[in-house]
């Protein structure tokens, strides 16, 4: 169940964020990870079966909406019927963002095990604290916004 109180203010960690260099979208169309450095990116972790994750896809796609300059990134596991699936109830609750398979190992690499958790991450790359927080969307939004600069540099 998401907890619906605010996280602590986001810091940098010493982990950064490497992620290979190309991964598919769950529709199959590739994503080249390079078009994403230097911006900030907010990695929406979660699965079908999760009722706070499908819950959480309205407030999730208005921080896609409203922010362009913080690339939202839902990322889901499980077999391909399931991610598909994923997918699909994202799309059927208005959900707009990329949703991407974790194939690469992202939530283990980024030390998320639970759903729904959020990471960001600065445009620099590093991680910030606490990552792989199981907070409501809007609450991590705000402090990601109290966190980082207007041109996304961190303060």
């Amino acid at each position: 169940l998401a907890l619906a109180r605010r996280a602590a203010p986001l810091v940098k960690s010493s982990l950064r964020f490497v992620p290979s260099s190309l991964c598919h979208i769950v529709t199959g169309e590739p994503l080249v990870v390079a078009t994403l450095t230097g911006k900030t990116l907010v990695l929406d972790f979660m699965t079908k079966n999760c009722a706070p994750c499908m819950a959480a896809v309205p407030k999730v796609q208005r921080l896609h909406q409203d922010h362009p300059d913080i690339v939202v990134l839902a990322i889901v596991d499980g077999p391909p019927d399931q991610r598909r699936d994923a997918a699909k109830a994202v799309r059927d609750r208005g959900g707009r963002y990329p949703i991407l398979s974790d194939s690469g190992g992202w939530s283990a690499a980024l030390g998320v095990y639970g759903h729904p958790s959020y990471v960001v991450v600065a445009p620099d790359g590093f991680v910030l604290q606490p990552f792989g927080i199981r907070t409501e969307p809007t609450h991590l939004l705000d402090d990601v916004l109290a966190t980082l600069k207007p041109n996304g540099s961190q303060r």
